[in-house]
């Protein structure tokens, strides 16, 4: 998402190094490039991490989540926005992964003056976090899409919860070999 003479890239997954452990997990940064300077990705690249961390008042830290939506905002407001997104279901042994959590916060915001999260209580228009949606916003009049979408167990603590997700054998897919004919198409 580009803001000013700066990217900003929210979520994914990465690969983590600690010693001789590699692991993947969720980023846990919003990062910045400030595209107002040539750059070279092997001599001069640089970038700001912003970190997930929100005052006590909140009682809660901005999750890290995968598949969500990174917004600019208004033109003349310092804040980015994030909302809906997924926790990274397929290692729950990053050393930071958390499952979902209320519901009821599924929008952050992070000024980026004064360096400080906001959450923000959107369950009226959304009852559950929604990912894998498309994303778009309408800066000049400050209105932000989310369209389609999903939502699962990643997103969602009613459905992280449900008693026939938890503890289940899934079962087994089995796949059978085409028919003949199929070598023909």
């Amino acid at each position: 998402m580009l803001r000013g003479s700066s990217v900003f890239i929210d979520g994914g997954v990465q690969l983590f190094r600690d010693n001789e452990t590699t692991w993947m997990g969720s980023s846990k940064y919003i990062f910045e490039f400030d595209m107002s300077d040539s750059w070279n990705a092997s001599t001069n690249f640089t970038e700001k991490k912003i970190g997930r961390y929100g005052d006590t008042s909140m009682n809660s830290n901005p999750p890290n989540m995968v598949r969500g939506a990174l917004y600019r905002g208004p033109g003349n407001d310092t804040r980015l926005f994030t909302f809906g997104g997924s926790t990274f279901l397929a290692n729950q042994s990053d050393p930071d992964w958390q499952a979902p959590v209320s519901d009821q916060i599924g929008l952050w915001s992070y000024d980026t003056s004064s360096m400080t999260w906001a959450q923000y209580d959107v369950t009226d228009a959304a009852p559950r976090r929604p990912n894998w949606g498309s994303v778009t916003e309408a800066i000049a009049q400050g209105i932000g899409f989310f369209l389609n979408g999903q939502i699962d167990r990643g997103s969602s603590e009613v459905m992280y919860t449900l008693s026939e997700y938890v503890g289940a054998n899934y079962p087994t897919l089995r796949t059978t070999r085409p028919p003949t004919w199929a070598a023909w198409l």
